[in-house]
């Protein structure tokens, strides 16, 4: 609450109707964050799966963030008495993860070679062979 109040200059009344508005907008954009992270998640863990085997998160040279978030899923894994089987992981790691493995550290190794089929447009997608239109769409993202 101390940092509405210091946005509001300290009147309470305004630092209420804030804390009410990011709650609100908070709860407006989860669905939609959550949507995203998973859609990300499964069109990057999909490629990486095809190229480089189902554990591929132990077989590239990670940064230490995203070694130490791996191990922290298998560990947390472990602790619930879950296997630590690849989708297991996969679904433990967030959002950041996902997005930082499109950072400039990883264009050479993931971006290039991997990842920017992601996003790169369909010719023909199974939505418009069906006859729906398909302005936008993109690769993995759209399945």
């Amino acid at each position: 609450m101390k940092r509405f109040e210091i946005l509001a200059s300290g009147d309470a009344a305004l630092a209420m109707q804030l804390y009410h508005w990011n709650s609100a907008l908070s709860e407006a954009l989860h669905g939609p964050l959550l949507s995203l992270e998973i859609t990300l998640r499964n069109a990057v863990n999909e490629q990486l799966r095809m190229h480089l085997g189902d554990a591929w998160y132990d077989s590239i040279a990670l940064s230490d963030s995203h070694i130490q978030q791996v191990q922290n899923a298998k560990t947390y894994l472990r602790r619930a008495h879950k296997r630590a089987e690849p989708p297991n992981v996969i679904s433990n790691l967030n959002l950041g993860f996902w997005v930082s493995l499109f950072s400039a550290r990883y264009e050479t190794s993931l971006w290039r070679s991997h990842l920017r089929c992601i996003f790169q447009p369909r010719t023909q997608t199974a939505s418009a062979r069906n006859g729906a239109s398909t302005t936008g769409s993109y690769s993995l993202l759209e399945e």
